[in-house]
């Protein structure tokens, strides 16, 4: 995880924290049978740190999501420099792409060597 993704991922976590301890007390207050004026103040508290949360949690989504993306660019660079090198960088890739096939099927991209052979 990048550096920018696990603080992105703190923050949420932290906005989530702030948030279910608003929310607990409104809920107490509610059950004890609060003034209307507390309960509102303790709703009003809840939503704003609900809204920062979610907030968080959508910064949280698109950098993680980034940072996956350029991973997942810069493996399928590697693997097909690996496949254009000499035999045993092949082996080794083509053995790479088989694992990855195995342990992510539906995500991976595939490599394909076109007619002119290139990747």
């Amino acid at each position: 995880m990048t550096p920018a993704a696990l603080a992105a991922t703190h923050a949420r976590r932290g906005a989530h924290a702030i948030w279910a301890v608003l929310r607990s007390r409104y809920w107490r207050a509610w059950a004890e049978g609060a003034v209307l004026t507390a309960l509102a103040s303790a709703s009003d508290a809840a939503h704003a740190a609900f809204v920062q949360y979610r907030a968080a949690a959508l910064v949280s989504r698109a950098v993680c999501r980034a940072a996956k993306a350029a991973h997942q660019k810069q493996q399928a660079a590697d693997l097909g420099d690996a496949l254009r090198g000499p035999g045993r960088a092949q082996r080794e890739a083509h053995q790479r792409v088989k694992l990855l096939c195995r342990i992510r099927q539906h995500r991976v991209r595939v490599l394909m060597r076109g007619s002119g052979g290139a990747l």
